[in-house]
């Protein structure tokens, strides 16, 4: 079980491919999208979607930290909100931090 923090909007770059491609691969990971990787809360490009709609029908979770979203304004879909403490709990609840 692994948490995978995205923290790089999937306009800027490319890395989430790699987060959610092992995300989708290890049963009861979770994907915490931090800092600009909240962007895709709202807007995502269809490779990142396609690829959480993989992600997610494998069983992953996805979450993006409120404090982030708010310095952004942006609202979350499809992902749950979480707050810096819950953030904390999951790094502590996953035996990997990627």
């Amino acid at each position: 079980m692994a948490l995978f923090l995205i923290s790089r909007s999937p306009f800027e770059r490319e890395e989430y491919k790699t987060a959610l491609r092992l995300a989708a691969m290890a049963p009861g990971s979770a994907v915490a999208l931090i800092q600009d990787g909240v962007v895709a809360a709202q807007f995502a490009p269809p490779a990142f979607r396609k690829m959480v709609e993989e992600a997610r029908s494998r069983g992953v979770r996805f979450y993006a930290l409120s404090e982030d979203l708010a310095a952004r304004g942006i609202a979350a879909r499809q992902v749950e909100v979480i707050t810096m403490k819950d953030l904390v709990d999951l790094i502590f609840e996953h035996r990997k931090v990627y």
